[in-house]
């Protein structure tokens, strides 16, 4: 019962390290390098201070009784601890990482000494432990001193967070370290344990926000993109978008279609401005409704509206621009006082034998002639 302690952080660790490795794989594909690592190395580090906390309690004498075996695995986790720690803190931290590749592959290579020393010369054992603890304490004063240096560069809340929980580790280690060489109990496990859940929980809340920067800045790229290339009035792509869809070659039946309201002058000089843009913003959403899932739609310039097709055959534009389009704009002017009338045409071609720049002369060519086959109304 005294141990029940390492059992319920074991699991603590266990669940908390599970679902921050599973969280990594998730975000591997969705979001920067460095943010998914952070997650990994996370994970990694709890797993590991759940199970040393777990090897080196008295629990596993209740299934096994081999001692040795125990106590190997024990210090194995104990000193690969570090070396996962300084890789997240590496991943969380500003500057460079090479100093953090250094200390790591150092407290690597003192592991694997350690092993060595167990197999064959088991008498080096408390030296090769010692130098253990003193790169550990060496490790800990220089990322320490690190995070002390970025935090008061950059002043970040991650940074500031995993200081603190530094800061509470260092003082539990150190109380730890001292107890395990004045002491023969175990009291040093629960010092650390201390420590390790001060720590672990100041790095979750770092790593949390983290991401929550990630996913905000993201967010406010896409905004600031999408402001970019669309229209404010109808919500269409605009001329810069369609500029961008423009330059491309054509590799497969493509088709430009080009609209303009008729009489928006005639509306604009009547009732104003602001009812002129309200049809120019119904025009624009009677061809999204036609045209939004099968095409992409863009605002031109003033009244001009322009749908480029991939893969569509003449029949089935004519279908849609004689039958389908007609019909939404006749709803729509059901509900309007000044009524919606559009002129188009459109160009088609099948193979790379014509330019997007001739598709779109014959498109506006086209519509120019049924604006003007409208009697009372001008380019």
């Amino acid at each position: 019962m005294n141990n029940i302690y390492a059992f319920i952080f074991f699991i603590f660790a266990l669940i908390t390290g599970l679902l921050c490795l599973i969280g990594a794989l998730s975000m591997r594909r969705r979001v920067s390098q460095n943010s998914y690592l952070t997650f990994t190395y996370l994970g990694i580090f709890i797993l590991l201070a759940g199970t040393w906390l777990l090897l080196d309690s008295k629990l596993l004498l209740l299934v096994t009784n081999r001692t040795a075996l125990i106590s190997l695995a024990s210090y194995t986790v104990f000193m690969l601890m570090p070396a996962v720690l300084i890789m997240y803190i590496s991943e969380m931290s500003s500057g460079s990482q090479r100093p953090y590749y250094i200390l790591c592959g150092i407290i690597l290579t003192n592991t694997v000494l350690y092993l060595i020393s167990y197999i064959l010369a088991p008498v080096m054992i408390p030296y090769v432990l010692s130098a253990c603890h003193i790169m550990i304490m060496s490790a800990i004063i220089y990322v320490l001193y690190r995070c002390i240096r970025s935090a008061g560069s950059y002043n970040t809340y991650e940074l500031k967070s995993i200081l603190a929980g530094f800061i509470f580790m260092c003082l539990f280690s150190l109380m730890a370290l001292i107890s395990f060489y004045i002491s023969s109990s175990s009291h040093y496990s629960y010092v650390y344990a201390i420590g390790l859940a001060i720590f672990i929980t100041c790095m979750i809340t770092a790593s949390l926000q983290r991401m929550y920067n990630y996913i905000t800045d993201n967010a406010n790229v896409s905004a600031y993109k999408q402001l970019a290339y669309i229209d404010s009035l109808t919500g269409l792509m605009n001329k810069a978008s369609f500029t961008t869809e423009h330059i491309k070659p054509i590799t497969s039946p493509t088709a430009y279609i080009m609209f303009d309201l008729n009489g928006l002058k005639h509306t604009n000089d009547t009732y104003g401005h602001k009812e002129g843009d309200e049809l120019i913003a119904a025009a624009a959403e009677c061809i999204r409704a036609v045209f939004g899932r099968i095409g992409k739609c863009y605002r031109f310039g003033g009244d001009e509206l322009i749908v480029i097709l991939y893969g569509f055959k003449a029949r089935d534009i004519d279908a849609l621009l004689n039958y389908k389009l007609p019909a939404v704009i006749n709803s729509c002017n059901s509900n309007r006082d000044i009524p919606l009338d559009v002129s188009y045409g459109y160009a088609i071609c099948n193979d790379n034998s014509v330019t997007r720049h001739e598709l779109f002369k014959q498109a506006d060519e086209r519509m120019y002639a049924m604006k003007k086959s409208v009697e009372g109304c001008s380019r």
